[in-house]
């Protein structure tokens, strides 16, 4: 019970350092070149079904992580992940700061007249 408690008052110190001062920081995940360097390795490709059957992550959040930015993966879902990759949490997630995240332009609305 103890290992659960702490891994809950991480998961909430992760989630605040996600959203300060009311600008959301994004964290992104590098799953994609993890992917990649792992298919170079074994000499064949690696799939998400892979890795989820090998993780116990479901397929879907793994395609969450790759495809939703600034996707909220949960310190088990990290853990899993990099002990699959052997690599540390740094080389699975990078700090992306305000400025260097882009921005979704606004579409101008045309009303006919």
């Amino acid at each position: 019970m103890r290992n659960s408690r702490v891994a809950s008052t991480l998961h909430t110190a992760f989630l605040e350092c996600t959203f300060c001062q009311g600008v959301l920081q994004v964290i992104r995940l590098r799953l994609t070149e993890l992917l990649a360097e792992a298919s170079f390795r074994r000499g064949r490709r690696v799939e998400l079904l892979e890795v989820a059957q090998a993780t116990g992550i479901h397929r879907t959040t793994l395609s969450k992580m790759v495809n939703v930015r600034g996707y909220n993966a949960t310190l088990g879902n990290i853990d899993a992940l990099c002990k699959y990759f052997g690599c540390g949490v740094g080389d699975l997630a990078v700090y992306v700061p305000d400025e260097d995240v882009p921005q979704a332009q606004p579409v101008a609305a045309t009303v006919p007249r």
